[in-house]
């Protein structure tokens, strides 16, 4: 009975030996578990904080190329409106440029007429020479002098005068004339009616009878 009461003992004594060891060892792989944990958890809060900072960087970057994006489309926009104020710009000068040399050769043809007219009354003017006493003298390239004599029955002597030239714009003017005392709205009539018909026939005859009026 004794012997037994001592193995219980012992027996009790192993249990609680090993149920210390086993709670040593329990304890050991708790704060094992724990430091563990700790770094699981500072990990993830790396890799938290480096997956924030590579998500920041990429909405920075989207944000950026978003912006570039932008941008560009700006430009395109301002070059193609640039574009398309240049076609228009080059149609309205393409325009201007055909007038410009529809009119410089009207111009031409219009100044090379009434300067062929100029040489050309002097045959014209020929046939009133020798009945009404004209005369008439060419003044650099484009002015005429006209001289009437014959005015005055059988008077030779006095004689009335007058020149005309071509303007800048292609119509005739009269420059000098004489007597000066004539009014000159009395001579703008013919002269408008020449530059209307360019007919120098019928502008010198009504010349010559204004100034036949005149001294008469």
């Amino acid at each position: 009975m004794e012997l037994g009461r001592r193995d219980f003992d012992e027996w009790t004594r192993d249990s609680v030996l090993n149920l210390e060891r086993q709670a040593e060892e329990f304890n050991r792989k708790l704060v094992m578990g724990t430091e563990m944990m700790k770094k699981l958890v500072s990990k993830e809060r790396d890799c938290q904080d480096e997956l924030n900072k590579v998500k920041e960087k990429k909405e920075t970057k989207s944000t950026q190329l978003s912006n570039a994006m932008r941008r560009l489309e700006l430009k395109r926009e301002k070059v193609k409106s640039l574009l398309d104020l240049k076609a228009k710009y080059q149609s309205k000068f393409d325009e201007y440029h055909n007038k410009v040399n529809e009119y410089r050769e009207r111009l031409e043809s219009e100044k090379l007429e009434k300067e062929t007219s100029l040489l050309a009354i002097k045959r014209g003017i020929a046939n009133y020479q020798e009945h009404l006493g004209l005369e008439f003298h060419k003044i650099g390239v484009n002015r005429l002098q006209f001289k009437f004599r014959y005015l005055i029955p059988e008077d030779e002597i006095t004689a009335a005068s007058f020149s005309i030239f071509i303007t800048e714009d292609n119509t005739y003017e009269i420059e000098e004339y004489s007597p000066s005392c004539i009014s000159l709205q009395y001579l703008k009539s013919p002269l408008k009616r020449l530059n209307k018909t360019n007919d120098f026939g019928p502008f010198v005859s009504s010349m010559r009878k204004i100034f036949v009026a005149h001294f008469n």
